[in-house]
């Protein structure tokens, strides 16, 4: 079509601005090259995010205490779960943070948790959950119906925030003891957190259950908390590398104690942290012979993704 017009009549269509009427799509404006930023790009469509956890047992440490908070600054942990926790160092911790929520169980009083500088013979212990995000999260503190005594209020403090599919993180501590009555009494603990759990899980929340459970991975205990995946009949996945070191589900016995003792774990809700998604666990020695567990799953959040 342009067979035979003058070179310079060539040129001045090349350079002459479109004229008025010519479709958008006609004009082709230069595309720039993508950045490189170093990171892979996001997956199209991916729904799951990063969500971590740190627990730990500090033993009324507060150098473990300690420890375990700042574990959750490097690692960007959206929730801390705690046990053994002194009522003057919950007191503490709210005052150097009243941005997080903190909901606080006290389970019993016990030698060993006074203030620094005061009198007095027993004081209160009990679990801690915070949410590290804002201070205006909800706490619930359910009490198991099966105690040791009734001095012993043992159960769940937990910390809900955000708006369908709530997000609920509870720490717990199952009792110890290997005598076949205590062993008896954990199992109903522990089907007291699966019970407790599943109206949360049905209605599509995301739970995440942590603590000292005071039991190894393959107990009848914590086959309340196990999912069908791994031989239990729980809603949960653990936060624990498989055989080899991957991302595979197992019941694994990974030491979180001096001694090579394993008795503290993260669990995922499996309506939100599925199957194919990728975990990881960090094993942190400190001041108490517990070591504290950094924890986290990927987990998909759309609205009505996960009912169950």
């Amino acid at each position: 079509m342009l067979r035979g017009l003058p070179l310079l009549a060539l040129l001045l269509l090349l350079v002459l601005p479109a004229p008025l009427g010519t479709p958008a799509a006609a004009v082709v404006a230069p595309v720039a090259a993508p950045a490189t930023t170093g990171e892979p790009a996001a997956r199209p469509g991916a729904a799951r995010e990063r969500f971590a956890v740190v627990d730990h047992n500090v033993q009324k440490r507060w150098p473990a205490l300690r420890t375990a908070l700042r574990l959750a600054r490097q690692s960007n942990a959206r929730a801390v779960t705690l046990q053994e926790v002194c009522a003057w160092q919950v007191a503490r911790l709210r005052r150097a943070h009243p941005g997080w929520t903190v909901a606080w169980l006290p389970v019993r009083r016990t030698d060993g948790c006074r203030a620094p500088g005061a009198a007095g013979g027993r004081a209160a212990t009990g679990n801690v959950a915070v949410w590290t995000e804002a201070p205006d999260g909800t706490t619930t503190t359910p009490v198991f119906d099966d105690q040791l005594g009734s001095t012993w209020h043992q159960g769940l403090a937990c910390v809900t925030w955000g708006d369908r599919p709530f997000r609920r993180v509870c720490s717990t501590h199952l009792l110890s003891s290997s005598i076949p009555r205590r062993v008896r009494l954990r199992a109903r603990q522990a089907a007291d957190v699966h019970r407790t759990a599943a109206p949360w899980t049905r209605r599509g929340d995301l739970v995440v259950v942590a603590g000292d459970l005071n039991d190894a991975p393959r107990s009848r205990p914590l086959g309340w908390l196990y999912g069908p995946s791994t031989g239990g009949r729980g809603r949960f996945r653990e936060v624990a590398p498989g055989p080899a070191g991957d991302d595979t589900e197992c019941r694994c016995a990974v030491a979180t104690r001096d001694g090579g003792a394993r008795l503290d774990y993260v669990f995922f809700s499996d309506n939100r942290a599925r199957r194919s998604a990728r975990h990881g666990l960090r094993v942190v020695r400190t001041a108490s012979d517990h070591h504290a567990l950094v924890g986290w799953f990927e987990v998909d959040l759309r609205r009505g993704s996960g009912r169950s």
